[in-house]
This record gives C-alpha cells, structure tokens and sequence, in this order.
C-alpha cells in the first residue's frame, strides 16, 4: 500500500536550451521546439520502434492508446514501443542486434557497455541540448553513468529520479499515552517501540499491537530494513564511495553486521509481528488500518493518508509525526543515492539523424509543463484525474488494467511536483526537502556506486551472480531469525568471498569505479 501511495517520482526544469552545431543563445523561458509546434501535416510522416524496459509487457489497446494518439497527433510519428521484462530484456536486444534487425531505440535497465563496445549505439552529445527541461536536474557529478569510459562520448539518456529517502513516522498517540517522549536516537526509537509491543498503547486490552512492519515474505526480500539501515550508517548489498576516497561494499561491512544486529535485537526481537518471516507487502495495510501498527517507514506523501489528513477518505488511524532528525549516537549521515534509472535509451547505429531529432523532440515533449507532461503523469484530464485547487485527484485507480500507459510511456519524472505535495503543511514541506537533500547529498558521506556496477556474467570467470545472490539472500535472513550467530560474522564473510568468489567482483568493480570516476 505504501508503494501505492508514493504514485511518482520525478524531475522537472524549466531552463532553456540551444540545439548542437547552433549559435542560438538559450532562452530564460523556453519555448517547445519548432518542429514540436508545428502541426503535424507539417513534418514527414515516420515511425519510431522502441524496445523498452517494462514492467508489463501488455501494452494499451489502439484506440485507448491516448499518448501514442497524442504522439502521432503533434510529432507524425508512428511510435511503436515493444515492451520487455527485465531479465529478457538484454536478451531481446542481442537478438535483434544479431538479426541485423534493429529497432531504433532501446530502453534498458542502465548502461548497457557490452553494445556500445560492440558499436551499437550512437553517442549522444550533439542531441542533449535539445532536452533542456528533460536533462535540467542531472546530477554533473554523476555523468559516468551514461558515458562511456573508453572514449568520454555519453551514449546513453537516462530517466533521473530525484531519489526521496523515507523518513521514520511514529504514532504521537501512541506515545502520548504511555508518558513517552519523541524519539531523536534509533535507540530511544527502539525502546518506544518495545514499549508500543508490550503496554498496550491503544488501551483495548488486547496484546495486537506491534512497533514497525517487516515483510520476511518466506525469505524473499529484505527491503523492508532499507530505511532503518540507512539511519544506521549503511545499507546491505550497496558499494559505498567514503569521503576519503576508498570503496567500502557494504556486505560483509562492519557497519552492515552492526546495523542487521541492531535490527535484530532491538526491533526483531523485542516488538514487531513474531510472524514477520512469512508476511507479505500486502498485510502492511491490513495492519495499519487496524490501528496495529505505530511506526512506518515512508515519505511525506504517508500524511495524506491518515487521519491527520483532511484528504483522506479512508485514513490510516492514529497521530502520526515524522522523525526526520533521526540520528544513530548522535550523527545523522548524508547519502548520495543517485542510484540505477529504471530505463536509460540508448539510438541504435542505423538511426537515421531525422528520426533521432524527433525522438528528442519527444522525450522534451514529456518534460515539458503545460505539453506532455501533465498526460504522461496524470493521463488524461476529466478521465484518469481531475484537478481540485493545487491537487491532482486521480478518478482510476493506478492499479487497475488498462492503465498500462503508466508503466510504458512514463518516460519523465519530477519528485517536486507541486500536485503529488499538494495537502501537505509547510512543515512536512520542509521535512520534504530536508529528506532529498539528505538522501542526494553532493557533500555525502556515503555515495552509492550501485549504478557503476558490472552484473554481466560474462565478465567473471569464478563468481557467478545468481549463485552469490542466493547464498546471501539466505544468510541476512538467518542471521534475523537467529540461524546465524553474529559471533560468526567473519566466518560468513571468507565464506562468500571464498566459496563463492565474491572477490573477483570486488577487485573487478572498483577498478571500474576508479576509472569511471578518476579517484
């Protein structure tokens, strides 16, 4: 449910730009492109193929096809978007690639090195001035991302999403209640929660009340920990750029085996559901609108749907406040979590230059107000949502069938837009802020360098991915449960670089991090 509320996350600018091999001077306000103004009868007639990361490969039936209409409309362009899961998705393309069969852009997962090296791919730089709204919030810092290292040419666009680190949210009733003060420490936010599992707070009578929620679903994902490990100074599975210049990975960390006994001992152990093992996303909900759950880890968004809220049709029970100023003995740490976008297009070498203007003029299109923004994000006004002051108020729900122009056309993203904020106050406003700063910090303590990472299997002769993935997966959830003694720390550590050769990936990754970022 959480994951429902948070709709979106995205990017918007509103800088002007100038297009390659031009003299122009950028405009302060920009206007869309000639070419995207002109009506359609005006430019040739084409068709663009996109293979695409997706998460349905179902795409709209034509006629309610609304942004292939729009496209087709103001561009003349017949776009044709054949959507891939993921795990297929590299493998698709390399057949169509050996084929000789290519479509003309490719949406992957992130920086796709083995087809730009095999000469695949054009580079990009002459065509990014054309996006200047699309391209306006790019981290500089974080340009190795889409370029390629072997000859400094960018060849991929990525969609950046201004990554919001979720803060910690705790029932002030609750606490109210039992003569509690506001937690500002992970431990003093451990001890309410013990006390929020063994006193009753909600004064039914009943033991079925519990601190925080962790979805175990049988061993199938440990997400649910992210937010708390975060607080705590890391985060399982993640390489870490420190502020002297060295490369941490964090999975056999210190910090990592600090922050999962911390999670174990004073949450695990002491205040949550005794059944978290086997429970899945889905009962997060049942439980919070049963009054049984007193902290969630969520962004601001969570306000809206609680009794806090005069927005909320069905609210969440319970005075909830955030706790954005958590901090672990006294430190709150900065993070930069720019992170892997979830597709990054990549023209294909036979691009003829016409259709590759045009597929520009597109994706501006999308990260333009007042343009294609509002019907990539929101649909169509009167029948996906309607618009009430400053708020956006979706009429179909995200989820329903149907509504797969979500998952395949929303190729832009801006996490500040004003419509998602709207009902908030001027504090959580403020926490919101605060909270993406935190998380994409350019005077980090942290930096993720997850996005840099080499997971083709063809680049390790002994360490095998899906081998290693499993063998981890399996040991985090047996050191929760206590299957695993944190005695034995080190002995799991030679364990996964050992046997499962998980220093092959280490040397191999941070000599790619050193070249990719010249430390």
């Amino acid at each position: 449910m959480l994951a429902a509320m948070v709709l979106i996350t995205l990017l918007a600018g509103c800088t002007g730009g100038q297009k390659a091999g031009t003299n122009q001077e950028p405009t302060k306000q920009p206007e869309a492109s000639a070419a995207a103004t002109e009506p359609a009868d005006k430019l040739e007639e084409m068709k663009i193929t996109v293979l695409a990361r997706s998460m349905d490969v179902m795409m709209p039936n034509a006629s309610d096809d609304f942004i292939k209409q729009a496209i087709k409309e103001k561009f003349n362009v017949e776009l044709e978007v054949e959507p891939v899961l993921d795990a297929q998705l590299s493998q698709k393309a390399g057949a169509y690639f050996a084929s000789g069969d290519f479509p003309d852009v490719v949406a992957f997962r992130g920086f796709e090195e083995e087809f730009v090296r095999q000469g695949l791919m054009l580079p990009l730089d002459d065509y990014l001035d054309q996006l200047p709204n699309y391209t306006k919030n790019w981290p500089a810092s974080d340009r190795a991302q889409w370029t390629f290292s072997e000859d400094g040419k960018i060849y991929g666009i990525p969609e950046i999403k201004l990554n919001v680190m979720n803060t910690l949210w705790i029932r002030k009733d609750w606490l109210d209640a039992l003569g509690l003060p506001v937690p500002s420490t992970m431990q003093e936010l451990a001890d309410a929660g013990e006390a929020f599992a063994k006193q009753d707070p909600d004064k039914n009578g009943i033991a079925d009340t519990f601190s925080y929620f962790i979805a175990g679903d049988g061993g199938n994902g440990v997400g649910g920990v992210a937010t708390f490990q975060r607080f705590l100074g890391t985060q399982f599975n993640q390489p870490f750029l420190k502020q002297d210049g060295t490369v941490e990975f964090s999975q056999f960390s210190d910090a990592n085996a600090r922050s999962l006994k911390f999670l174990k001992e004073q949450l695990i152990d002491r205040s949550i559901d005794p059944n978290w093992f086997l429970l899945k996303g889905a009962d997060q909900a049942n439980k919070l609108n049963a009054g049984q759950i007193g902290i969630v880890a969520s962004n601001v968004s969570f306000y809206n749907q609680t009794s806090s809220s005069s927005s909320a049709e069905s609210p969440i029970p319970g005075e909830w406040i955030p706790l954005p100023d958590i901090t672990d003995e006294g430190k709150a740490l900065n993070y930069n979590f720019v992170g892997f976008p979830f597709r990054t297009f990549f023209l294909t070498k036979d691009v003829a230059p016409e259709k590759a203007d045009r597929f520009m003029e597109i994706l501006e299109w999308m990260a333009t107000p007042g343009e294609g923004y509002e019907l990539i994000t929101y649909g169509r006004e009167g029948i996906e949502y309607e618009k009430k002051g400053d708020a956006v108020v979706q009429l179909v729900n995200p989820s329903d069938t149907g509504q797969l122009w979500r998952d395949n056309y929303r190729w832009f993203y801006d996490d500040r837009d004003p419509f998602w904020l709207a009902g908030l106050t001027e504090e959580l406003l403020a926490i919101n802020a605060k909270m993406i700063d935190r998380f994409n910090a350019p005077n980090y303590d942290l930096r993720s360098l997850s996005y840099l990472q080499d997971f083709s299997q063809n680049s390790y002769s002994n360490y095998n991915i899906a081998d290693f993935n499993r063998f981890y997966n399996e040991a985090l959830f047996e050191f929760l449960l206590g299957k695993r003694s944190f005695d034995k720390w080190e002995d799991f550590k030679k364990e996964g670089i050992e046997k499962f050769h998980f220093q092959e990936f280490m040397d191999w990754n941070e000599t790619r991090f050193k070249e990719k970022l010249n430390l």
